[in-house]
């Protein structure tokens, strides 16, 4: 997996707490579409947080469509200055010892959101 998402240029994914974690690790730009019925709605958590970055855009499940998914698509891979502006946010996340914080946040609390 970590040869293709090296070489990605979009992700379009579900919200799940080790796919944030993978695109932020490898810094990818991406278009989230959280499971609705998570636990807590988890996923639109987690979504909100890369959203809240600038690195990402979320696409609710009762709204996605091909017409709503190919905007989001270009949106972001036909914009230079969205793809800059992303990478640069990129550029200033701390993302050391992901696997380590991932490890502590399941022992301490019993679960991660």
């Amino acid at each position: 997996m970590s040869e293709i998402l090296s070489v990605t240029d979009l992700i379009v994914s579900r919200a799940g707490a080790m796919t944030i974690q993978e695109i932020k690790a490898f810094k990818i730009p991406a278009i989230l579409v959280p499971f609705s019925k998570s636990a807590e709605n988890h996923q639109f958590v987690n979504a909100t947080e890369l959203k809240s970055m600038n690195v990402a855009d979320i696409i609710e499940e009762k709204d996605i469509n091909g017409i709503s998914l190919k905007r989001a698509i270009d949106g972001i891979l036909l914009d230079e200055k969205r793809m800059l502006d992303i990478h640069k946010a990129y550029a200033t996340m701390d993302n050391t010892n992901v696997n380590e914080r991932i490890y502590n946040e399941i022992m301490c609390t019993g679960g991660i959101s």
